[in-house]
């Protein structure tokens, strides 16, 4: 499964692969009602029918099981590839890295706010961050070249009038993002050829 960076509010951050949202038509609330008594395997009741955890199960399974399931597998094997090859992320880092990230956003409630605006939380950019630190640390370090950064320019020079030195920095963070993106996915479809995987989830064959 391929580590997913989208843009958030115009710049980059780390996303969870899958987000479940909840949207509410306007008029439309949740309430919690009375607690006490209520039928542990019911979430909620529309006109005193009854909706249970099993149906909501089974409507989560089919919107998104697929790939939470996948995403599940993923973190398993780097998890596990991990361990074999003695890498780990010091938990120092992580908040290292999540200082970073608040800083480019402007702030710890500015960064939070954004979370918050895509259904995530700070343990989710962390877990993330901590998936791709390792899947960093398999794969290694990717260099790029002379000669590619020359090849790239040339086949790009429309989206760099300024000339090669200007664009050399990009071009160079475009190129190690794409070596990153390749070796991670070689990685994976390794890990993923020489484990053995049962999945038992309806439909994810």
């Amino acid at each position: 499964m391929q580590l997913v960076r989208r843009t958030l509010g115009g710049r980059v951050g780390i996303v969870i692969g899958v987000v479940l949202a909840l949207s509410l038509a306007a008029g439309i609330g949740l309430g919690l009602g009375p607690q006490l008594g209520r039928d542990p395997e019911v979430v909620a009741r529309v006109n005193g029918e009854a909706i249970t955890k099993e149906e909501l199960y089974q409507a989560m399974v089919r919107a998104v099981g697929q790939q939470t399931l996948q995403r599940l597998i993923t973190e398993r094997l780097v998890a596990q590839e991990a361990a074999r090859a003695g890498v780990s992320v010091a938990d120092a880092e992580l908040d290292a890295r999540v200082a970073e990230l608040q800083a480019d956003f402007g702030g710890a409630e500015a960064f939070q706010q954004v979370l918050a605006a895509y259904g995530m939380t700070l343990a989710d950019v962390r877990q993330e961050l901590r998936l791709n630190l390792l899947v960093e640390r398999l794969v290694g370090e990717v260099s790029v070249s002379e000669e590619e950064v020359a090849a790239y320019y040339e086949a790009n020079r429309d989206r760099y009038p300024d000339g090669i030195e200007a664009a050399r920095e990009a071009i160079e963070a475009e190129l190690q993002r794409n070596g990153f993106q390749t070796r991670a996915g070689q990685l994976m479809a390794k890990l993923q050829a020489q484990a053995e995987i049962q999945t038992y989830l309806p439909g994810a064959d």
